[in-house]
């Protein structure tokens, strides 16, 4: 079962909602990186360009879970096992 970390929060463009989610992330998870970065289906050239801008090599995933503007974080594996 995959285990998927939402974030919410009301930051302005997408690369400060990504660069937030991922700083909570890795506070919380011994400084390790999710496993992918998932985002609603319209949402994926933008954070696309945002992880990119971030200089971080994460996939981007599109599912039509999320909400527009949702960021979704997939727990690398070995973080909860």
């Amino acid at each position: 079962m995959k285990t998927l970390k939402v974030y919410r929060n009301g930051a302005a463009t997408m690369t400060e909602r990504i660069g937030r989610a991922i700083e909570h992330y890795t506070i919380h998870n011994g400084g390790r990186l999710p496993a992918a970065v998932v985002v609603n289906k319209r949402d994926v050239a933008e954070t696309t360009a945002a992880v990119a801008a971030l200089d971080l090599s994460l996939p981007v995933i599109a599912d039509g879970g999320p909400l527009s503007g949702e960021v979704w974080l997939l727990v690398a594996e070995d973080a909860h096992g």
